[in-house]
């Protein structure tokens, strides 16, 4: 993928985008009716986001705008996701078979595996760029693949593993589902947190690895751990916005309801799932819009990229002295405002 084509992939990109758009506009209008319940509570996610964003990440903010390569490949795996969409109508992709793993229930499909293996390639890509960035490189994503393909098995291998610790997780939460609310969120808050503490900079640190699969993830997990002081304001801002704990409830002259959730969400790779609108909309029993779930979700990952380039910034702090990181002193100054 040639360094040269750069706005060709750009466009791209945005094409993607607006497919991906267009779809979920044209899929929401029979559900604005009985969809709007929940607008509310999607308006005030965005504008939580895109405060937090200029108040706690200006620098990081400033470097997006800046370098907007970093979007290319968020516009490719939107567009790249809808076309496995609909190709998973197809009985070859879209045909299931349940699985059941420590109790847990899964839902396996061809298309759930390609869609899988193409957040791996986002997530391994985004990375390459975010490191350039930091580095003081320009933010073109064809010079920044060949980067990333290098580092497809690496990433495969950590993020599997931090796949199956959310299940050994989940499988602990469901252990004691019966113990009651308390306990059940204690178990899948402390788990998840303990793994985003180990893992928080692990992609960073298995693309730039040039080691095996294997070392190359305990490297991330040595790297992230030592610094797990400085993740803790990350974790929180993330889980506050993205809803790793909502609750739901409603009065009525007869009494009321109220619904208590955990989600697990793994911060040490791009999470974007928009919990407190999704939520909103299935306690109040009504349809959540595909296109604002879209919309967030194109917020929360520009949040993410700039919760990974103040990931990169602390993590290289500490070695921006060493020869290697001499290149990549400029994109230190993106870790001062908030830790």
């Amino acid at each position: 993928m040639p360094s040269e084509r750069p706005a060709a992939l750009s466009k791209l990109a945005l094409a993607g985008f607006l497919l991906t758009l267009v779809v979920r506009t044209v899929e929401s209008m029979p559900l604005l009716g009985a969809g709007r319940r929940g607008l509310l509570v999607a308006a005030l996610s965005a504008l939580s986001c895109l405060l937090v964003l200029r108040l706690l990440f200006r620098a990081e903010l400033r470097s997006i705008l800046a370098n907007r390569g970093l979007l290319v490949p968020i516009g490719l795996v939107l567009g790249a996701s809808q076309l496995i969409s609909w190709a998973s109508l197809l009985p070859l992709l879209g045909g299931s078979k349940a699985l059941g793993v420590a109790g847990i229930s899964l839902s396996v499909s061809l298309g759930l595996l390609l869609s899988m293996a193409l957040w791996v390639v986002f997530a391994a890509w985004a990375t390459a760029l975010v490191l350039r960035v930091a580095d003081g490189r320009p933010a073109d994503a064809g010079a920044a693949w060949p980067e990333a393909r290098a580092a497809l098995g690496r990433v495969l291998l950590a993020m599997s593993i931090v796949v199956v610790a959310i299940l050994v997780v989940l499988a602990l939460g469901a252990a004691f589902s019966t113990a009651g609310p308390v306990m059940l969120g204690g178990v899948l808050l402390g788990g998840v947190l303990l793994l985003n503490l180990m893992t928080m900079a692990l992609l960073p640190v298995v693309v730039r690895s040039g080691s095996k699969p294997w070392g190359a993830f305990l490297e991330g997990v040595a790297a992230s751990w030592a610094r797990k002081g400085r993740w803790l304001v990350l974790i929180a801002i993330q889980w506050l916005l993205l809803g790793a704990v909502t609750r739901f409830g409603s009065s009525g002259r007869f009494g009321g309801s109220s619904k208590l959730n955990f989600s697990s969400k793994w911060l040490g790779g791009y999470e974007a799932g928009p919990e407190w609108y999704s939520g909103s909309c299935e306690f109040h029993g009504v349809p959540a819009l595909p296109v604002v779930e879209l919309l967030l979700m194109g917020l929360f990952l520009l949040l993410a990229l700039a919760v990974k380039l103040r990931v990169v910034a602390l993590l290289d702090r500490g070695a921006a002295s060493a020869p290697e990181r001499a290149a990549g002193s400029g994109g230190a100054e993106l870790g001062q405002e908030l830790v």
